[in-house]
């Protein structure tokens, strides 16, 4: 599935995705109109979540319906983090300070940055360990 992780300061995440049994490269985490944000799950998903942020400014009015296996967390400039899941997208405030991992990878990257490692490392990390985690890492900083 993915491996995204936060570390307070980078949000990294993995770059597979895969049609069928084939991985594909693609990004998972952006920096859009002073937010941070990844998402796991359907690569539709992602985009449609992407494109709430990016076009509709995340109008409650313009928020799409997901497949309830999606997963995003969105970090604000002021480093405050909250979680979307499922198909309505409920906002779940995260609390301050705390390092955040989802996707299928994240008790790696947890236990990793928990260890001392940084976001990206954590996903590298996280790679060597969940089959559905890998191609390489991407980040983006506050």
């Amino acid at each position: 599935m993915t491996t995204i992780a936060w570390d307070g300061l980078t949000l990294a995440g993995d770059r597979m995705c895969s049609f069928g049994a084939t991985p594909v490269p693609t990004t998972k985490v952006f920096s859009v109109k002073g937010v941070l944000f990844g998402t796991a799950g359907l690569k539709k998903d992602g985009i449609l979540f992407r494109e709430w942020i990016e076009r509709y400014d995340r109008a409650p009015s313009r928020k799409p319906s997901l497949n309830e296996n999606f997963s995003g967390m969105l970090i604000e400039s002021s480093g405050e983090l909250t979680y979307y899941g499922g198909p309505d997208l409920v906002p779940i405030p995260m609390p301050s300070g705390h390092k955040w991992s989802l996707g299928s990878g994240c008790d790696y990257a947890l236990g990793a940055m928990e260890a001392g490692a940084s976001a990206r490392e954590a996903v590298e990390i996280a790679s060597k360990l969940d089959i559905n985690t890998g191609l390489g890492v991407d980040e983006v900083k506050l």
